[in-house]
């Protein structure tokens, strides 16, 4: 059975990391790419985000993820990339009293797998999604993100 908590929380994991130095050959790889062409970038890119992960977090020895969560993994993963302007300005549309490039990265990353799930994964209630999303806030935000977290996808999906 697929632990889709998990498969988020790697999802959100990869692309929060994704936006770091040391992955922008990948990033700027993915610009001149049309989106259909991203899986192999982002192949890449997972095996070296988890040998990352496996040197700064001893107890993590390999692939911490089953084949299908792995691979409901690289579904969100691909396709909040595929999405990402789009996702970013419904998101957008839903803010109060900010703006995007004001919210920390951990919060916007949290809200593009939340607002994907929401929009494009049928099989999961839009309410599962956004109870996933305030846990991932609540592991790895500030004491503030889920409030935050929780606010705007409830007015999203209200």
């Amino acid at each position: 059975m697929i632990n889709k908590t998990l498969a988020r929380r790697y999802a959100f994991q990869f692309l929060y990391h994704f936006q770091l130095p040391e992955f922008s050959e990948y990033r700027n790889q993915l610009c001149d790419l049309d989106p259909s062409e991203y899986r192999d970038i982002i192949d890449e890119g997972l095996n070296l985000f988890d040998q990352s992960i496996s040197e700064v977090d001893e107890e993590v020895s390999g692939d911490p993820l089953s084949n299908q969560e792995r691979d409901y993994s690289i579904k969100l993963i691909l396709g909040i990339l595929e999405n990402e302007e789009s996702l970013k300005e419904k998101i957008s549309a839903h803010l109060r009293k900010t703006s995007l490039e004001k919210i920390e990265n951990v919060e916007k990353t949290i809200l593009l797998v939340g607002v994907y799930e929401i929009l494009y994964v049928d099989d999961v209630p839009p309410k599962v999604s956004l109870s996933e999303a305030i846990k991932i806030a609540q592991e790895f935000g500030t004491e503030q993100s889920y409030a935050f977290v929780n606010g705007v996808l409830d007015n999203f999906v209200k």
